[in-house]
């Protein structure tokens, strides 16, 4: 037995079949005038004994030289399939777990069973891959601390690290309730980390509003793989972005003949590609010493 719900779009929906019930004249004149009132763009939920789709279908109405009307749907779907038989989610051609909306997939969760899921999806979206939805669906996954489990071993920024299912359920849990950027916009600052727990800790604890003030500093650990003790305040982190800059420089000096160093005040700069600046010895000799 099959079904199909409308999530999303129904009136567009509507309006679409309404212009096959016009007399020729009318849709004539409607399609010359408005024909973009009547194209459609909606999202459908379905499920049969095989299958359960979440996709959205585009619809523009048309015109013949005869005059008749038809609808001509869009190549361009996006969707996802859930096949009951090898519990596995599979995504239509150009999608990707941001192509529909959290509306949209609470209902599909709601309509799988799985309505314990939806604040921790809400956190992490594109984060989540078609086989973590496939355990979640098939039962494999049955609450938010396996989904935890499953999700540190899948990904590399956090599967070396020591943040455990419980310290991540209360990140998300910390981000959900205070209305947060996603789990996603952390990646970076995990990957540098001495201690994902302590990141955590820092984020839980309030201090993530001021990590504008040392993306800097996780950008240089990232080109020079060092690691950041994420234990400390945010203003001893800024700290490191003067150390971070030396480490950079020498290592440029050492691997780039085509950079010259140039004094501004106390501090050195480096010039790219300047026919006016050979490389400085004595500048440079400088550099290292203070490194």
């Amino acid at each position: 037995m099959s079904s199909r719900q409308i999530l999303n779009g129904l009136e567009s929906l509507q309006r679409h079949r309404e212009f096959f019930t016009f007399s020729p004249e009318r849709q004539r004149m409607e399609y010359y005038l408005n024909k973009n009132w009547y194209n459609t763009n909606y999202v459908y939920l379905y499920s049969d004994d095989d299958k359960v789709c979440l996709a959205n279908e585009i619809r523009r109405v048309r015109l013949g030289s005869t005059g008749k009307a038809w609808a001509q749907s869009d190549k361009d779907r996006r969707g996802l399939t859930y096949d009951k038989h090898t519990k596995k989610v599979k995504l239509w051609y150009n999608s990707n777990m941001y192509s529909f909306s959290q509306h949209e997939m609470n209902s599909l969760f709601d309509h799988m069973d799985v309505s314990w899921f939806k604040d921790t999806y809400d956190v992490l979206t594109g984060l989540v891959t078609p086989t973590m939805l496939g355990k979640v669906f098939s039962g494999k996954i049955t609450d938010v601390p396996g989904f935890c489990k499953e999700f540190i071993k899948s990904k590399p920024w956090l599967k070396n690290s020591d943040v455990t299912p419980e310290k991540l359920e209360a990140l998300l849990v910390h981000m959900r309730t205070n209305n947060m950027v996603r789990l996603g916009a952390f990646i970076q600052s995990f990957s540098v980390a001495k201690s994902g727990r302590d990141l955590c800790d820092q984020i839980i604890n309030g201090n993530s509003n001021k990590y504008h003030l040392i993306y800097q500093v996780i950008e240089q650990a990232l080109a020079l793989n060092e690691k950041i003790d994420f234990s400390k305040d945010v203003k001893e982190i800024v700290k490191l972005e003067e150390q971070f800059r030396k480490m950079i420089l020498k290592l440029k000096l050492e691997t780039n003949p085509e950079i010259a160093l140039v004094k501004n005040g106390d501090r050195l700069d480096e010039v790219h590609n300047h026919p006016a600046y050979a490389r400085p010895e004595p500048l440079m000799d400088l550099v290292m010493q203070d490194l």
